[in-house]
């Protein structure tokens, strides 16, 4: 993970280290929508006014929008930030400590204590424009009591308000009620300051001063070592609590070497040229690379041959930000190429990928996958893409982000773990995998959240995937009789035709296929009894044991539907009743290679797909004149 930021560092300034105002430009952040707030004062006409700009890139290269400090305790020392509150106490306290900033800025400070919380900017006596008077609120309790309010337009301040705790705090309460302040939900909300009309983000100081916090902060009490990024001599720095992404831990010594503090620069240390290249890179990472997947927040990390270089980056962002979502629904990648123009070669990037969730300060890594090569990538979508074979059966995949349908909230770990498996070319243990199938699909069937319709799409759907992963040599089961399975079958020559090549693709032995044809057979009789209710229920479908069947379960259930298919098949009796034939006899023959928690699966998976090339058949019906056919 280091060394990839390091990488798209060095790609960004491959000169070596950037300079302070490189520096500060590549850290700016960028957001999404949003609205900044600047706080405008004027000292000499005692008046203040609060001016809203629509949040964009270039207001935030204008503030130098940089990121509150990763540390969840330290001080709030950038211009720009996320809270009224660190603006008007915190900041203003940093900043005066800076000599440069101290000739500008002293005059307008208040000092009300000491620590982080000592400092204010003294408004008051301010004329706040625009603003609409605040009471004084009486609190008895001194921890709710608020000193500041507004009165004529004048910010007023009780006397002896710097005692209060966390004055800060308290003063922002009173001016965003002043000025309508509100946050709206799932948008951004940033305040900076603003003197006599010049934001102080656009002070040549400012600018001096937060390259030498971002850079030289870190490096306080720095010591001699071996770079960890270059693997040279230099004074280097253990710490990482400066970086966005928290996936180091420099602060509790249970993770340093020999349990002792001291150690982590053995650990892990950087020289000042590697750290400059590692907050460039992770910025360039959080603004560029980062995308939803899978529904988490995940982060695409380009896999260069050797030194990467700028260029090479800015060809590749796109299309391996493309090719990952492609993963995850194949159809955006063919949009992807299509956009490219006709005859677009599709070339695939190696990458990792590291799925992450961010509270606060911590990051917490749910999956990771490091080094994916192209050729795992370009194996990928050739086996989804070939899966269009099964499309008359409901079995065309659409990419990894099925099997968060598949396997739903439930089974969302478990969705992960297979996405990384196929990613990793990790064989899947079919006799664990099969079941949760199952059982996402009963769920959905008994809680009436879907219709037997839709349950039976879900299972089509999945067996396009056990296809997929039995193609990928990704289904690790035991060694079965594969052309056994089809002999026997062939020995029933007619109406066998139609079956042939499933069998043959999905390598079924005799008991696979067998139950898979009874599936097939089940689902005449399913299909009848459920036309009345027009697809409401389907009281054949609940029969059957999803939880777990023997095979003697399985006989009697085959015997129950024989007595129903008498009275609801018609003409098509003799067809159900040959398909019965060819089930059991294969069943006979096939020994007892599964389960009993996978052997309705094979049971569910012909069923599923019978329907499905009903479906199709009906709607090409439709369109002309074929008659509706069963799967044969």
């Amino acid at each position: 993970m280091m060394r990839h930021l390091l990488e798209l560092g060095r790609a960004l300034y491959p000169q070596g280290n950037p300079a302070p105002e490189e520096l500060v430009d590549g850290l700016v952040h960028g957001v999404e929508e949003g609205t900044l707030y600047l706080l405008d004062i004027y000292p000499e006409k005692k008046c203040a006014k609060l001016t809203p700009f629509e949040l964009n890139e270039e207001k935030c290269r204008r503030f130098l929008w940089v990121g509150d400090p990763p540390q969840s305790n330290a001080p709030r020392d950038r211009v720009t930030t996320r809270e009224l509150r660190y603006l008007l106490g915190q900041v203003p306290g940093a900043l005066v400590q800076d000599p440069g900033l101290r000739q500008r800025l002293g005059h307008l400070i208040w000092q009300v204590g000491t620590g982080k919380h000592g400092y204010l900017l003294d408004l008051r006596g301010y004329s706040l424009l625009d603003a609409k008077d605040v009471p004084l609120k009486e609190e008895q309790d001194p921890k709710k009591k608020n000193p500041f309010w507004v009165e004529g337009g004048v910010l007023r301040a009780q006397k002896g308000a710097e005692t209060v705790e966390k004055p800060g705090d308290k003063l922002a309460e009173t001016l965003k009620a002043a000025w309508g302040v509100q946050a709206a939900r799932g948008k951004d909300l940033l305040f900076s300051l603003a003197i006599d009309g010049t934001p102080v983000a656009e002070w040549p100081e400012y600018r001096d001063y937060l390259a030498r916090l971002l850079l030289n902060s870190p490096f306080q009490g720095a010591k001699e070592g071996i770079c960890h990024g270059c693997g040279k001599p230099a004074l280097v720095t253990p710490e990482t609590s400066f970086f966005r992404y928290k996936f180091y831990i420099t602060d509790k010594k249970s993770f340093a070497p020999g349990l002792v503090g001291e150690a982590f620069p053995k650990a892990l240390a950087l020289c000042q040229t590697c750290f400059a290249s590692v907050l460039l890179g992770e910025r360039f990472a959080e603004r560029k690379l980062e995308i939803p997947f899978l529904g988490r927040r995940a982060l695409v990390l380009p896999e260069g041959e050797g030194n990467l270089t700028l260029e090479a980056l800015g060809n590749r962002v796109n299309r391996l930000l493309a090719q990952v979502r492609g993963l995850e629904r194949v159809e955006a990648w063919r949009d992807f190429l299509q956009r490219l123009g006709p005859g677009t070669r599709a070339d695939f990037l190696g990458f990792s990928l590291v799925l992450f969730e961010r509270k606060r300060a911590s990051t917490k890594i749910q999956e990771a996958v490091y080094e994916v090569p192209p050729s795992r990538v370009e194996a990928l979508f050739q086996a989804m893409g070939e899966s269009r074979w099964l499309g008359p059966w409901g079995g065309e995949v659409g990419g990894l982000g099925d099997w968060l349908d598949l396997l739903g909230e439930e089974g969302y770990a478990l969705a992960l773990k297979v996405a990384v498996h196929l990613l990793e070319g990790i064989p899947l243990e079919r006799s664990s995998l099969l079941p949760q199938l199952l059982g996402k699909a009963r769920r959905d069937l008994w809680a009436a959240s879907r219709g037997p319709t839709e349950v039976l799409e879900l299972l089509a759907r999945g067996a396009g995937w056990i296809w997929v992963l039995r193609r990928l040599g990704m289904l690790r089961e035991e060694e079965r009789e594969t052309r056994k399975a089809l002999e026997v079958a062939e020995e029933f020559r007619e109406g066998f035709e139609g079956f042939k090549e499933r069998l043959e693709k999905y390598g079924f032995d005799p008991l696979q296929a067998g139950l898979y044809l009874l599936g097939v057979a089940l689902e005449m009789v399913g299909n009848a009894q459920a036309q009345p209710t027009k697809y409401k229920k389907e009281p054949l479908l609940e029969t059957i044991g999803w939880e777990g069947m023997s095979l003697l379960e399985v006989r009697y259930l085959a015997q129950r539907a024989m007595d129903r298919a008498a009275y609801y098949l018609g003409e098509d009796l003799a067809w159900f009743l040959r398909l019965v034939g060819m089930a059991t006899d294969l069943m006979e023959r096939g020994g007892k290679g599964l389960s009993q928690r996978e052997i309705p699966y094979y049971l569910l998976m012909g069923y599923a797909q019978a329907r499905a090339r009903r479906l199709a058949a009906g709607r090409t019906k439709e369109q002309g004149t074929q008659e509706v056919v069963h799967d044969r």
